[in-house]
């Protein structure tokens, strides 16, 4: 192809390049106006918020801080996997101060 068949390459090359940013730019464009008129429109976006008791969280929480009950029991009486518990036990300032008694002592 020689030089001229390069220089056409090379051309060809960033015209493409040129037009995939483009349409980069307007699918992107595109999806912000629809997020916006989503919002706009009251949709909520993300996870949805825990339905929970918070009060029997709370009780809940200060037995399992106290070593009244387990971990695994605090999960069950909840119905929450260990690491919602840890995430609202720490956010809601509960600290676990002595481990469970032993039902034998």
């Amino acid at each position: 192809m020689g030089a001229t068949g390069e220089q056409l390459e090379q051309q060809l090359l960033h015209l493409l390049t040129y037009m995939a940013d483009i349409q980069q730019r307007r699918s992107k464009e595109n999806q912000r106006e629809g997020i916006d008129a989503a919002k706009k429109a009251g949709k909520k976006f993300g996870r949805p918020a825990l339905n929970w008791d918070w009060d029997l969280f709370d009780a809940t929480a200060q037995r399992w801080a106290d070593g009244e009950i387990s971990l695994e029991e605090a999960c069950d009486i909840m119905n929450s996997a260990r690491s919602s518990w840890y995430k609202y036990v720490k956010e809601r300032g509960f600290v676990r101060t002595r481990k469970r008694k032993n039902k034998e002592d």
